[in-house]
């Protein structure tokens, strides 16, 4: 069951953003992830989808690079 079903189970319809920020390492892969941002934070369910969001994104993986990278990915949640 991914994150986002057990928090849609916690909570009828997760509502918000997640924001991670991450860092490719020089090999590609993802040395550090966290949720910067968390509107989730404090519903049932959001620590758990914000915490499934940083375990996806710390697994993604670039061809290698001269030097570290960093960015950050929104993840917007909304109720339609």
């Amino acid at each position: 069951m991914s994150c986002y079903e057990r928090a849609f189970l916690a909570q009828a319809r997760p509502s918000g953003r997640v924001e991670v920020a991450f860092q490719f390492g020089r090999d590609g892969s993802v040395s550090l992830a966290s949720a910067s941002v968390n509107t989730l934070r404090g519903t049932p369910g959001g620590a758990g989808l914000a915490a499934g969001l940083v375990r996806l994104v710390s697994s993604w993986r670039m061809p290698p690079q001269p030097a570290a990278t960093f960015g950050s990915y929104p993840f917007d949640f909304t109720i339609r």
